[in-house]
């Protein structure tokens, strides 16, 4: 017999260890008493353990070995088994284990080693009367779905270590009541579980996390019902499959991953990871994509890359450049971008222009963010830019009959239009928020296109201004009811005015390069079509007092009037004036006044710039 064990005999022995590392040879049989005492304690019972024995391990990590047939069935007593940690199984035997609540303590574990096992032997474990001890039950190499492992109330844990890539589908008593499978790196592993494995309600967490960019972690979860997983894949090219409920799946560790998400509202999380190689489909429900990386270099997704996921969660503290294909949202679908957590130093480039039958709900961050969105644009997207200076780019011949309405646009500076198209665009009431200066940028469109830009905003809205930067052709402008300033570009360009209220002197606008030889207001503030411009030149300081003393009878409603500050505050100074009251004389609150300052070929301003209707 080798030295250094304590050995038992066919009878009930009653054995008691030492304080030190003890082993105990119990395999004549017999009911048995034995305490281990302190230090890491074996006891070694064959193929003779059973209910009547009475294990303490005491102290230290204790191990219980078992060789030996127990296909029969063994249930443990509540003294059984105590204090003891871990349980190992010997190969060429199979084995049926039910322990009691008393033999894994309040808060502690107990490992389950079958690791020794091989595929032809059979570990069926119940650990169902367990309330608060958990379990760690170690396959290896050798599960299959002929196993059938229990856990009890705690967070139980399988733990897999081999080639799994073959394949193994699950039974539906092969795994019960388990929170986690762990799996081991090194190995590939191609896992299908059953409904049953999953209780409703409860999640299954799969921890890929540790695989390598050489293993592959293939889950189907498909046939799961009414419970959830949380699915972790490694470094290579996972393929991952929930179930009918609310799932999650982790892609962090990288690998060019595929994801089949399921019914219910699941949660993909890509942190840094995501390339345009990734194929992953929410499938039915409310699924979100969370990006968390330096994305600054440019995303260019594939049709594939997502598809039937319904929001794209930007994490703060990093910049996004994503390009979106017209494959990644499906045909009257809405794709929602949200970046409101990203910071002042943070941007968002989100180029969704290839999108023909889809829509965006696009929430911008604190920084200056630019929204690409081609020729799509309508009134079923909304792009909200947040803090920042933030743009909005159009380019095609979709935007041509444009109307601009409530909640489309919110914080956005700067709309900036694009190619070869002309655009006809409508801003309608309410579409911008009160303090807003959106600014309209035609100077990038070629050819013959050109702007026509007309707004609705009613005359309580004079804290929304425009700056129009106006193209090479002939544009056509509306003014709205703020101060607004036109840069009308080249071309032969129109200012169209509806009312004195448009500009007056609380919200005079500014024309910086109106050209007399070229452009023309259109006004419907008079009902005259003919009439005799007035001009008057001299000291100006102010377009309230000093205008009304300089003007004096040179305004009336058949005559507008051409001011020039040749001296005072507002020297060199050009003001075209349009009566907005029917009365003589200007009138600061009811008379229209137009800043021409840095206009050119003044000379020849006349009655051909001033249209009346």
């Amino acid at each position: 017999m080798p030295a250094g064990y304590i050995y038992g005999t066919a009878g009930d022995d009653n054995l008691v260890g030492t304080a030190g590392n003890d082993k105990f040879a119990l395999q004549q049989g017999g009911e048995d008493t034995v305490q281990g005492l302190d230090g890491n304690d074996v006891f070694a019972f064959g193929g003779k353990f059973d209910a009547g024995d009475s294990v303490d391990g005491g102290a230290g990590s204790d191990a219980l070995r078992l060789a030996g047939d127990y296909s029969a069935g063994l249930t443990l007593g509540a003294a059984t088994l105590t204090n003891v940690e871990t349980i190992y199984f010997t190969a060429g035997h199979d084995y049926g284990l039910t322990t009691n609540d008393a033999n894994v303590a309040s808060g502690a574990a107990l490992t389950l080693n079958a690791t020794g096992l091989t595929s032809a032997d059979t570990l069926q474990f119940d650990g169902s009367a367990e309330t608060d001890g958990r379990f760690s039950i170690n396959m290896g190499a050798n599960l299959t779905a002929d196993d059938s492992l229990v856990g009890g109330a705690g967070n139980d844990i399988l733990i897999l270590n081999g080639d799994y890539s073959g394949g193994l589908a699950l039974g539906a008593d092969t795994v019960a009541s388990v929170e986690t499978f762990r799996l081991t790196g090194g190995h590939s592993y191609d896992l299908t579980t059953d409904d049953g494995n999953v209780a409703a309600g409860q999640t299954l967490t799969v921890s890929g996390g540790g695989l390598g960019a050489g293993d592959v972690l293939t889950f189907d979860g498909s046939a799961e019902r009414d419970g959830s997983f949380a699915l972790t894949g490694g470094a290579g090219d996972d393929v991952l499959t929930g179930g009918a409920k609310i799932d999650t799946f982790d892609l962090q560790k990288g690998g060019d991953d595929t994801v089949h998400g399921g019914a219910g509202n699941d949660v993909i999380n890509a942190g840094g990871s995501l390339t345009a190689a990734d194929s992953i489909d929410g499938g039915a429900g409310y699924d979100h994509l969370f990006l968390n990386g330096d994305y600054s270099a440019g995303l260019t997704f594939n049709p594939t890359t997502i598809q039937s996921v319904e929001a794209l969660q930007l994490v703060g503290g990093h910049s996004y450049d994503l390009t979106m294909d017209d494959g990644n949202v499906a045909a009257g679908k809405s794709l929602t971008v949200d970046a409101s957590h990203l910071g002042a130093g943070d941007t968002l480039t989100f180029d969704g222009s290839a999108e023909t039958d889809g829509y965006f709900a696009i929430e911008g961050g604190a920084g200056n963010d630019t929204f690409i969105l081609g020729a799509s644009f309508s009134a079923s997207d909304s792009v909200d830019g947040g803090a920042g200076n933030d743009t909005l780019v159009l380019n095609g011949a979709d935007n041509s009959g444009l109307t601009i309405t409530s909640g489309m646009l919110s914080s956005i500076e700067n709309l900036t239009l694009e190619g070869n198209d002309t655009y006809s665009i409508l801003v309608g009431s309410g579409s911008l928020a009160p303090g807003t200066t959106l600014t309209v940028d035609a100077s990038g469109l070629g050819g013959d296109a050109y702007l026509n830009l007309t707004s609705n905003l009613s005359s309580s809205e004079t804290t929304v201004a425009f700056h129009f930067i106006g193209s090479d052709n002939n544009d056509r402008f509306y003014s709205g009811p703020g101060a607004d300033v036109f840069q009308t570009g080249g071309g032969h360009d129109n200012i169209t005015y509806g009312s004195a209220y448009q500009s007056i002197a609380s919200h005079c606008d500014w024309i910086t390069d109106f050209d007399a030889d070229n452009d023309k207001f259109i006004s419907y503030v008079s009902g005259f079509s003919n009439f005799g411009l007035n001009e008057v030149s001299g000291n100006l300081d102010n377009l309230y007092d000093s205008l009304t003393t300089l003007v004096g009878s040179n305004l009336s409603d058949t005559n507008p009037c051409l001011v020039t500050a040749t001296g005072g505050a507002l020297a060199g100074g050009i003001y075209l004036l349009i009566d907005g009251d029917y009365h003589t004389g200007y009138a600061a609150d009811h008379d229209m006044v137009i800043n021409l300052t840095g206009a050119t070929n003044m000379a020849d301003f006349g009655d051909n710039n001033v249209q009346f209707y």
